[in-house]
């Protein structure tokens, strides 16, 4: 402490917002999108900045080539607020599993006095291709949709090979999503924001369209939710 957010407010001089952190790995964007959405639906907030961002050159362990070529630097943030048009976050869905909080985590060792990344990669690759794609369908159900009436997915960039798998698994087009990683790495839970910038930019996203968040990350924790533009 004092928390991120609080010293970004008071360098934006914000003085009428409340600030506040939320730890969720790499699925943090997601769930601060939820938290926010959930607070103005309630009328607790007109309007809410929502911020991703992550360092992690200061946090990787650049010896272990497994891990540190993996990840990258970034930050997006988005404004939302109560409007009167039609649309905007209709549902969402949590999910953590505390159990396999050792498959992503910062830790000390010998060689270093600061915590550095350390990631189980094959088991959070399991993790996810067994886990998201029964997630993402109990998540349409829901809401009333299915996989394939989403017209744009949103997904953290994490691994392509776990896009390509949970994809396959709802029998969706890649031609739906947009892929950054190869530009930028795992830019944490600054991801989410880069990739929504980046498809508003390209024209991906329309009035009307159905567009659905997908994340997951440490803890472990999985998130999803769906946004009518």
């Amino acid at each position: 402490f004092p928390s991120v957010s609080c010293k970004v407010q008071g360098r934006l001089g914000a003085v009428n917002a409340g600030a506040l952190d939320i730890q969720a790995g790499c699925t943090g964007s997601l769930t601060a999108l939820t938290v926010a959405a959930s607070g103005i639906s309630s009328g607790i907030w007109d309007k809410v900045l929502v911020i991703g961002a992550e360092v992690f050159r200061d946090i990787i362990d650049w010896t272990d080539r497994g891990t540190c070529i993996l990840f990258g630097d970034g930050a997006g943030a988005c404004v939302i607020g109560v409007s009167d048009s039609e649309g905007g976050f209709t549902s969402t869905r949590l999910l953590a599993d505390g159990t396999g909080h050792e498959m992503i985590r910062l830790e000390s060792d010998e060689d270093h006095i600061m915590p550095i990344v350390k990631m189980k990669g094959n088991e959070v690759f399991k993790f996810v291709n067994t886990v998201m794609p029964k997630f993402i369908k109990g998540f349409c159900e829901e809401s009333g949709v299915t996989p394939e009436d989403i017209d744009f997915w949103i997904f953290h960039q994490a691994n392509t090979r776990i896009i390509d798998g949970v994809f396959k698994r709802l029998h969706v087009s890649q031609e739906k999503t947009l892929i950054n990683l190869p530009e930028y790495g795992n830019t944490s839970a600054a991801s989410l924001m880069i990739t929504l910038h980046e498809a508003m930019e390209a024209g991906k996203i329309k009035n009307g369209d159905k567009v659905c968040f997908v994340a997951f990350g440490a803890g472990m924790t999985l998130g999803v939710l769906l946004y009518e533009a």
